[in-house]
């Protein structure tokens, strides 16, 4: 009896050891069918810039993970940088080395600014391999605009974004007043000021000190610009990339015909006197019936952000006016508007890229990542993503892009959303038709040599710049000269040359 106990005992051990031994098996079998050890667990850690945390955010992460361990015998936990003034130094410390970083976000900005600091991984052996999904669809020029010296430093997202930028404005009241329809900055001021003169419970175009960086888009249009390179404030060139015409925007006869504007339209009252120290944006203004016009991109493909959900009055109907049209120029957005990077503060980067990958281009681990549960947060209805029943916008616990995964973005997965603007479909074929290539969005500014400079023309912009660009400055002319002389004291030339010479050794490459 005791014998034939021990061996059912013995059985019974043997039979719940088995799935176990048996995950063991596959994971050593995958192990070395893919190159990496996955016979131990891990985890990657992934940071990404995001305004907010959904609040299914866990519910999400954990279903991620429950198929993540199935795979690859991994976790994934993820963090996030807020939108504010310590970003910039949050992301530094991130890279210090002090904790593991496997993924952050290595956008166009934060890739110009730490990319030449040794504080990447160059992926170059390890895509084919290990990424080979993303490897195989981003073509030769996307991955140009990862790389630095050579090498690939970046993952791009698989999206490609339309994103124009321009002035929401009021349809109802352009028509009500019988004003022309805005194609240019001298409709849209005849439009401005008929509502200033007739609309006395909003502003033309209540914007605010906060919004320098969309009032600075707004020039570029205005004058027909296009800045070098975000990293650096004084270097631009034409809108149509002449690279061997770079100059100090503020030296030129545009720059001073958009100030003269802007000057006329703070004395026009077209928006408040405190406009420096506001911080209600235009556009959230727009939606409150306290503006005419908002400043903003489009925001998603079929121009459901914003068209469909603003502004929030009765009767009001939008139209845009945009910058590209205007300006006869349009580039999609450079891929490395939205990418990852992999920190030399990071584990394994083999396992990190396999990891990468699968929730990139798994159409599974896209949907959880990107819409959420589906049933609780979003339904697939033949490509177009719908809310379930008793779920809205303001209610949804993972609204699309809440959590900030844009470097995972993939044009191949997208869910349209309904009701669509009537004129997107439109305005993306006359972009398809002039769209060119950009010249500048492969192009990185090693500011090692000019941080002194940039750090003080910061400084010198928000005391000097800011003010001029909102019209606050009585005399035009005293206003830009005095800003010049101010940006040039702290080697506002110095960062021109340097971008100058840089930017030539680039249009070499370009060309050969």
């Amino acid at each position: 009896m005791k014998k034939h106990l021990a061996l059912a005992l013995a059985c019974m051990l043997l039979l719940f050891a088995m799935p176990l031994a048996q995950a063991e098996t596959d994971f050593a079998a995958l192990s070395q069918e893919l190159g990496v050890d996955l016979t131990k667990p891990a985890k990657v850690v992934m940071w990404m810039v995001t305004g907010s945390v959904p609040e299914d955010m866990d519910l999400v992460m954990e279903k991620v993970n429950e198929k993540l361990q199935a795979d690859f015998n991994t976790t994934l936990e993820v963090h996030h940088i807020g939108f504010d003034s310590e970003m910039t130094t949050k992301y530094r410390l991130l890279l210090s080395g002090a904790e593991q970083v496997d993924i952050i976000q290595g956008s166009a900005v934060f890739f110009s600014n730490f990319v030449s600091t040794g504080a990447y991984r160059a992926l170059d052996e390890y895509l084919p391999k290990y990424a080979p999904d993303i490897w195989a669809k981003h073509t030769p020029d996307v991955w140009q605009q990862a790389s630095y010296k050579g090498e690939i430093y970046a993952i791009p997202s698989l999206q490609q974004m339309y994103n124009p930028y321009g002035f929401f404005y009021r349809k109802d009241l352009l028509e009500k007043y019988g004003c022309e329809p805005i194609t240019d900055f001298e409709t849209l001021e005849a439009y401005l000021t008929t509502v200033a003169e007739n609309e006395p419970e909003m502003m033309a175009f209540n914007t605010c000190g906060d919004e320098i960086d969309y009032i600075r888009r707004m020039m570029e249009a205005y004058c027909k610009f296009d800045i070098v390179n975000d990293n650096q404030p004084v270097a631009y060139t034409t809108a149509s990339q002449d690279l061997d015409n770079v100059f100090f925007f503020a030296e030129t006869p545009e720059f001073k015909s958009f100030c003269e504007m802007m000057k006329r339209w703070k004395d026009k009252g077209f928006w408040s006197r405190s406009v420096l120290s506001a911080n209600v944006w235009s556009a959230t203004n727009l939606q409150e019936g306290l503006s005419a016009v908002g400043i903003r991109l489009i925001g998603d493909y079929e121009g459901t952000e914003y068209f469909t959900r603003c502004p929030d009055i009765e009767g009001a109907e939008l139209d845009f006016f945009d910058w590209p049209t205007y300006e006869g120029v349009f580039h999609y957005a450079p891929r490395m508007g939205d990418a990852s990077a992999f920190p030399a503060c990071g584990g394994d980067l083999a396992r990190t890229l396999l990891v990468y990958n699968a929730l990139l281009t798994d159409r599974e681990y896209y949907m959880l990542m990107q819409y959420g549960i589906e049933g609780r947060n979003y339904i697939d209805d033949n490509g177009v993503c719908r809310l379930p029943e008793g779920v809205t916008e303001e209610n949804n616990g993972y609204k699309p892009g809440a959590a900030g995964f844009w470097p995972l973005s993939n044009s191949e997965f997208y869910l349209r959303r309904e009701p669509s603007w009537d004129k997107m479909e439109e305005l993306n074929a006359y972009y398809d038709s002039i769209a060119t290539p950009d010249k500048l969005a492969s192009f990185v500014l090693d500011t090692s040599e000019i941080t002194s400079e940039l750090a003080a023309l910061e400084e010198v912009n928000n005391q000097y710049l800011t003010p001029l660009m909102f019209g606050m400055i009585d005399n035009v002319d005293e206003g830009i000269a005095n800003y010049i002389a101010q940006a040039k004291r702290v080697g506002a030339d110095r960062v021109l040359e340097t971008v100058k010479a840089q930017l030539g050794e680039y249009a070499k490459e370009l060309e050969e």
